[in-house]
């Protein structure tokens, strides 16, 4: 999970839901710097697990939310 510059998840809104951006691991998040044209900035982030951000992050969100999980074509 990356972290904003708030210290906060990275999350993102979309039509009025508001998501929680994971990724599966480092080499996703990497993919994910290179994509934005930030690779060369540190990212902090912190592995947490899928149940966690269901069951007690996502339910925290202001409004309609979920997670985003990045795939792999």
């Amino acid at each position: 999970m990356p972290f904003d510059a708030q210290g906060s998840l990275w999350t993102a809104d979309f039509n009025g839901v508001r998501w929680i951006c994971a990724f599966s691991g480092e080499a996703a998040l990497a993919r994910f710097a290179v994509a934005r044209g930030e690779a060369g900035r540190e990212w902090t982030y912190r592995t947490i697990l899928g149940a966690r951000l269901l069951d007690v992050m996502a339910p925290r969100l202001p409004g309609p939310g979920g997670v985003a999980l990045e795939t792999q074509p």
